[in-house]
């Protein structure tokens, strides 16, 4: 185990349903369905046994872990006045421990496209560099990504 831990059903109230005007309603629930996390343990960003944190400042990276290896990313950007590029650090022997089967050369961040809220994206987990929207600007303003 990493550290306290909390479920996701606790965080109910975060859940969001995301649209643009003209599109279909999609939610973030169904996301985390496909990817199979349909009830994650949830380890935040506050929590200091998280093994991803964000390099930016205005930026705070949570680990939503299935089990069987199957991980997500979600980050979220702080900052009400400008879009922030940030990184990500990785505490890799205790991700390795929750089931994560990749090396560090090899992981890799995937990116569902979600209407009214993310494009689709793939990056090398190790030096990848995501941009997020100031907070308001409606796209963008956080990713939820896969790590494998």
């Amino acid at each position: 185990m990493i550290g306290p831990r909390c479920r996701r059903d606790a965080a109910d109230d975060a859940r969001r349903h995301v649209h643009s005007p003209g599109e279909s309603e999609v939610t973030l629930d169904q996301v985390f369905d496909e990817l199979g996390l349909s009830t994650p343990t949830m380890i935040g960003w506050w929590d200091p046994s998280c093994p991803v944190r964000a390099t930016h400042a205005s930026a705070r990276a949570t680990l939503f872990d299935g089990g069987g290896g199957k991980l997500a990313i979600a980050i979220a950007g702080w900052d009400t006045d400008d879009a922030v590029d940030t990184g990500l650090e990785f505490d890799w022997a205790a991700l390795a421990k929750v089931g994560l089967r990749s090396t560090p050369e090899s992981a890799q961040l995937i990116a569902k496209p979600i209407k009214g809220f993310q494009p689709r994206g793939s990056w090398a987990a190790r030096g990848a560099s995501l941009t997020i929207q100031r907070k308001g600007s409606g796209f963008n303003e956080g990713w939820l990504l896969e790590l494998r």
